[in-house]
């Protein structure tokens, strides 16, 4: 079964547009050659299904997606590196808004977002791209040097201060699209093969708005990934997660067993989904 997002039940309900803008994306992916071969349809309105309305497309995606990795030479596991790879131009459209954001991990996560405010007193949003927080580092009078050093030191990187500072933005950009850093997000999450071009109908800019459940005061209460649900015994350890956020320590005797919720360090650990970082995607 495909996951439809809150602001798509909303539009299946009242019969609603996607933003123009995203229409015309959908066109432009639909027609790409980088594309011929995808499976996708029309419904009865006459409008493109894009996302994934069978189990019959779901399986025809991947099949396809499948063929089209071992044509590029692509052997990761997930598809996430295929689409991102394939994807023309690198800037996704929101269907909620119609703005456009880069699929490449270049917009600040909270960790980073807190870093440079205690390095350089300066606050900035999720939605800002790392090489625009640069430059407004330099107008506000900080050196080239010092900027460099801190990106350098943030993202562990054994590499020259001589660099340029756009050099040194893409390796740290690389290190997060590869998972060696959680700084730094996509602007949109990947969502393959539920939809068609491999990502999410909204970008980061309306996600929490566009779909209520990933909000942050709920994602903040899940305390890991959902899956995990099925491996805890009943609800206690549930409703502790909260309360030890606050730092109390807590235990709940399950099953004959004493389990501390704080990082629920005891329990099996479900694989992260490709798709998957701090905005819970």
């Amino acid at each position: 079964m495909f996951y439809l997002s809150e602001f798509e039940f909303y539009l299946v309900a009242k019969k609603r547009q996607y933003a123009p803008e995203f229409i015309e994306y959908m066109e432009n992916i639909i027609h790409h050659k980088n594309y011929k071969g995808l499976a996708i349809r029309k419904n009865k309105d006459g409008d493109w299904s894009w996302c994934a309305d069978a189990s019959d497309v779901r399986e025809s995606r991947i099949k396809w997606a499948e063929e089209k990795k071992k044509e590029l030479g692509i052997y990761d596991d997930k598809f996430v590196s295929l689409f991102f790879k394939i994807h023309p131009t690198k800037i996704h459209v929101c269907a909620v808004c119609g703005g456009s954001a880069r699929i490449e991990y270049v917009y600040l996560n909270s960790s980073l977002i807190k870093a440079i405010q205690k390095q350089f007193s300066m606050v900035f949003e999720e939605t800002d791209d790392v090489h625009d927080v640069v430059e407004e580092l330099s107008l506000e009078g900080f050196s080239e040097p010092e900027i460099k050093q801190f990106f350098i030191e943030r993202f562990k990187l054994d590499i020259s201060d001589t660099l340029d500072c756009d050099v040194i933005l893409t390796i740290c950009e690389y290190r997060a699209r590869t998972g060696k850093s959680k700084d730094l997000g996509p602007g949109v999450m990947s969502n393959f093969p539920d939809r068609f071009d491999g990502y999410h109908t909204y970008n980061r800019c309306c996600r929490q708005t566009a779909d209520k459940g990933r909000s942050k005061d709920n994602m903040a209460k899940y305390g890991r990934d959902c899956r995990a649900y099925e491996y805890w015994s009943d609800g206690n350890i549930v409703a502790a997660l909260p309360l030890d956020r606050a730092g109390l320590q807590i235990a709940f005797d399950i099953g004959g067993l004493v389990v501390a919720p704080y990082g629920s360090r005891y329990l099996p650990q479900p694989e992260e989904d490709e798709d998957r970082d701090e905005f819970g995607g």
